[in-house]
């Protein structure tokens, strides 16, 4: 079961969610500790003071120094907790450790806090120092009572219980949680609005979405062989594919360079002023003829940037004339030419010793043999153009030492259905010119190279075998493939070209071969209603 992934906008508003609540606790958390710490240090503050003022009380002073236990006193000291703040308990106590006045504190609380004051007065009695002192759940401050004198008479012992303060601390986060209810609201209604707002940003997309499609837009531009390079409204390098590389020669990375800097002669500047796109200009990079077209890249009216789109010109020439098949054709006609002039020359080198009668038979002769091969091709072939590539192909083989026989069972007519001059030309060309080749460089003394061209009412079979070294049964596969020669570098694309000739018009190739054995080529291509 595939993994459902969490969109983009439910990841920013968790994020955020998480981040105020979070911030929220921490905050609380510190200000709760502070504001207990702030009540603690209240509460052993307002001890003290409320201790002092009872031991600088004449009416305490007297009641110590004549040891006198009155009901006045404890009226006094209960009076003054019920009145006070952070106080629960006041006891008057002299040297000996007797209590004269007690607000009953100890009646409140367990034994264990009635142990912990006892143990405290007894300490403080020894001391004989004004202080305050925490004992666990208590805090409790010590002042010391004293005569007119000086000379100390008794203490002033008042206690509070923590556990009240931190009812003080309920109430404090109480309020704070509301505050983390009222943050948490406002929190998830901003991550909305910024999530809504990154999601319009973006498109609509996921940033998987995203992630993928810049993958994807990467490798469909890097598979290019026209060199893409994008600059911004500074001339600083923002992107460019592998073709660029390819055909600037260059292998660093240029991200954020100036353009001017790697290439003077790109002229972006001008589209820059002007807004307007340049189409099929040409300039001279590195020795070679580049066309390339700039076109701005614009927010609303404002040129952002350039993206240039650029390509070798002889590249381009050279594509061009192999999928219309002129190269084919002219080379064609160049071997007819070259032929032609080898036979004038024969003649002229006769004429000129003297041997007029020998001109005038090698012409005859010559002439003779011309004529039955115009013959032979134009009664099998009645498209001109296809007969006149199949004459420049057989002057090609003889030029190249190796006999090109076309089979009598051959013919085609000019009306081929769907099936165009141009395709065929790129498909009996680059067969005829591969199997010549071949042939040439083989060891073997029969050098032949036969085809057969037949048209039927539905289809149209060509098929062409040679003699040559053919091909080993592991590279069959790879003879289509762009690139792919044994013949150097920079070949390698006739056959290539053939077989998206052949596939466009739903035809089929086979390919027959053994190493030694010559090879054989079949094309089949069927035939449609519609005339050429």
């Amino acid at each position: 079961m595939k993994k459902e992934r969490v969109k983009l906008r439910t990841k920013i508003s968790a994020l955020n969610i998480s981040v105020v609540v979070i911030s929220l606790v921490v905050t609380i958390i510190l200000i709760y500790q502070m504001r207990m710490s702030w009540i603690t240090k209240e509460a052993e503050i307002n001890l003290m003071n409320i201790s002092k003022i009872i031991s600088k009380s004449p009416f305490i002073v007297n009641g110590l120094k004549n040891k006198k236990d009155s009901d006045e006193m404890q009226s006094y000291v209960k009076e003054i907790v019920k009145s006070g703040k952070h106080v629960d308990s006041i006891s008057i106590v002299d040297l000996n450790g007797n209590t004269y006045a007690n607000s009953d504190f100890e009646k409140m609380y367990d034994t264990n806090i009635q142990g912990i004051s006892e143990l405290a007065s007894i300490q403080n009695k020894e001391i004989l120092e004004d202080k305050i002192e925490s004992f666990g759940k208590l805090i409790i401050s010590f002042v010391v009572v004293r005569d007119d004198k000086g000379d100390p008479i008794g203490f002033v012992m008042a206690k509070v219980l923590t556990e009240n303060m931190v009812i003080a601390g309920y109430e404090i986060v109480i309020t704070l949680i509301l505050v983390i209810l009222s943050g948490l609201l406002i929190g998830s209604v901003g991550s909305l609005i910024i999530s809504k707002s990154v999601k319009e940003s973006l498109l609509g997309y996921e940033a998987e979405q995203i992630s993928k499609l810049f993958i994807q837009k990467q490798e469909v531009l890097d598979s290019l062989d026209d060199g893409i390079i994008a600059v911004d409204d500074s001339l600083k390098v923002t992107f460019y594919n592998k073709g660029a590389l390819n055909i600037l020669k260059i292998d660093e990375d240029k991200i954020g360079e100036n353009m001017i800097n790697i290439i003077s002669n790109f002229n972006l500047s001008q589209v820059f002023k002007d807004g307007e796109p340049q189409y099929n200009k040409e300039i001279i990079i590195n020795n070679t003829i580049v066309v390339i077209n700039r076109i701005p890249i614009k927010n609303k009216d404002k040129v952002i940037g350039v993206v240039a789109i650029f390509r070798d010109k002889t590249e381009i020439t050279k594509l061009a004339e192999e999928v219309t098949g002129v190269r084919q054709v002219v080379e064609a006609l160049r071997a007819n030419n070259h032929e032609f002039m080898n036979k004038l020359h024969v003649i002229l080198g006769l004429i000129q010793i003297g041997e007029t009668d020998e001109a005038k038979k090698y012409i005859v002769s010559q002439t003779k043999e011309q004529q039955q091969k115009v013959t032979l091709v134009m009664n099998k072939i009645e498209d001109s153009t296809i007969a006149a590539l199949m004459l420049g192909k057989i002057s090609r083989a003889k030029e190249m030492g190796v006999e090109l026989y076309i089979d009598s069972n051959s013919n085609l007519k000019r009306t081929k259905g769907r099936v165009n001059s141009h395709a065929l030309v790129t498909i009996i060309g680059n067969l005829l010119e591969n199997a010549i080749e071949a042939v040439s460089i083989s060891d073997k003394e029969k050098k032949e190279v036969n085809i057969l061209i037949e048209e039927d009412s539905s289809c149209i079979l060509i098929e062409v075998k040679d003699t040559g070294v053919g091909i080993s049964k592991e590279n069959l596969t790879k003879v289509f493939s762009n690139g792919y020669s044994t013949k150097g570098e920079n070949r390698g694309k006739g056959l290539m070209l053939l077989k998206q000739v052949v596939e466009n018009l739903n035809g089929k190739v086979e390919v027959f071969s053994n190493v030694n054995e010559g090879c054989q080529f079949k094309i089949y291509i069927t035939k449609e209603a519609k005339d050429d």
